[in-house]
C-alpha cells in the first residue's frame, strides 16, 4: 500500500488530537483527589527522559521509544521492507516504509507520542473521574476534553484560511476521552488509551492504546 495512504490516514487521526480545553470549573473534593494522584503519575512519566512503549491503533502495532522531546515508532511486521517507521527529530517528522519516504513538519502531524498526549491532558483537561479497578489491580482514571474547545484549537492550528465555524461544527460530532491506568506505587503510568467517540449513533469510533515499558 502506498505510503501516501498511511500518511493521510495517520494525519486524519492525529488532526483531531490537536485540541484541548481551558477554563476553571468547580470540582468536588473527590475529583480534586483523583486529579492530584493522576497528575502525580503523569509527572512521573513525563520526568522519565527515556522509556520504551508500544502503540496499538487499528490492526497496527508499533514499538516505540521516547527520548526527551523526540521519539521513534516502528511497526511490528516480520517483513522489514513493510515496516512503517516514524521518527521525530526537532521540528521534523520522518516517515518511511521500505524505499518510500516522507518528511513533514511536526505541526502537520499532530500528536502521536505519549509525551504530547500527557502534556495535553495535564494542561487542558475538562473533567476527571475514576474508573473501576481492573483485573490486574491497576487504578483507572478517565479524562474528558471539551468539544467546543477542540473546535477553537483546531481552527487556530489550521490557520487564518480555515473557517472557525467549520472547525467548531466538525468538533461537535465527536468527543475525546482519555483512559489511564497505573499502580499506586509506580512512578509513571502503565496504560494510556485515547478514544474518539462520534456523537452520531452507528458511526465507528477510533482508539489509540499505549502500553509503557518493554513489550
Amino acid at each position: 500500500m502506498h505510503l501516501r495512504y498511511w500518511t493521510g490516514w495517520l494525519l486524519t487521526l492525529a488532526l483531531v488530537l490537536l485540541s484541548g480545553c481551558h477554563g476553571e470549573h468547580e470540582k468536588g473534593s473527590e475529583e480534586q483527589a483523583t486529579r492530584f494522584h493522576l497528575f502525580r503519575h503523569i509527572d512521573g512519566q513525563l520526568n522519565q527522559s527515556r522509556y520504551p512503549f508500544t502503540l496499538s491503533v487499528h490492526s497496527l502495532r508499533f514499538n516505540g521509544k521516547q527520548q526527551g522531546v523526540n521519539w521513534f515508532l516502528e511497526s511490528q511486521d516480520p517483513d522489514g521492507e513493510k515496516r512503517i517507521r516514524i521518527r521525530k527529530e526537532g521540528n521534523t517528522i520522518f516517515l518511511s516504509r521500505g524505499k518510500q519516504a516522507e518528511k513533514l513538519k511536526t505541526r502537520q502531524f499532530g500528536l502521536l507520542s505519549p509525551r504530547d498526549h500527557l502534556l495535553l491532558i495535564k494542561s487542558t483537561v475538562l473533567r476527571i473521574q475514576p474508573l473501576p479497578e481492573n483485573k490486574k489491580g491497576l487504578i483507572g482514571v478517565q479524562a474528558v476534553l471539551s468539544s467546543e474547545e477542540i473546535g477553537d484549537r483546531l481552527g487556530a492550528w489550521m490557520g487564518e484560511g480555515f473557517e472557525q465555524g467549520a472547525a467548531n461544527q466538525a468538533s461537535r460530532k465527536f468527543r475525546i476521552r482519555y483512559h489511564m491506568w497505573y499502580r499506586p506505587n509506580q512512578d509513571g503510568l502503565s496504560i494510556l488509551r485515547m478514544g474518539i467517540y462520534p456523537q452520531v449513533k452507528g458511526q465507528p469510533g477510533e482508539k489509540m492504546i499505549y502500553h509503557f515499558g518493554k513489550p
